[in-house]
């Protein structure tokens, strides 16, 4: 399939003016000179004034979504562990196993469609 222009549709460029882009950063860097703040300076506001909030460390404990909004993968999924006599695997290694297959499928497809194209292109 070939890529065709839709004649119906105008084009435009774009353009800005460098000069006027570096001018306005050159006047905004030459303002805030004057606002810099050292670390001193912050220290010094730090120890002014004091924590309005009451803060509260806990746990971190994530929330499973991958369940919660797409199926999850057989691989993932827990196995039963009275049924298997092997020792458990982990659920993230078996989910790569999985990907690595799929991807060394996928290689070997896009490889003979290449081979395919090679052909058809040598015959014309």
């Amino acid at each position: 399939m070939s890529a065709t222009q839709d004649k119906t549709q105008k084009v435009a460029f774009v353009y800005s003016n460098l000069y006027q882009l570096y001018r306005k950063g050159k006047e905004a860097a030459q303002v805030s000179k004057g606002q810099v703040l050292k670390a001193e300076d912050l220290k010094n506001l730090a120890a002014q004034t004091e924590p309005k909030v009451d803060v509260k460390i806990t746990a971190f404990t994530p929330v499973e979504l991958i369940g919660k909004r797409v199926s999850k993968p057989a691989s993932i999924a827990v196995a039963p562990v009275a049924q298997s006599s092997k020792p458990t695997s982990n659920p993230a290694i078996e989910s790569l196993k999985d990907n690595l297959k799929q991807l060394n499928d996928l290689r070997s497809r896009l490889h003979f469609m290449l081979q395919e194209l090679e052909t058809l292109t040598k015959k014309s």
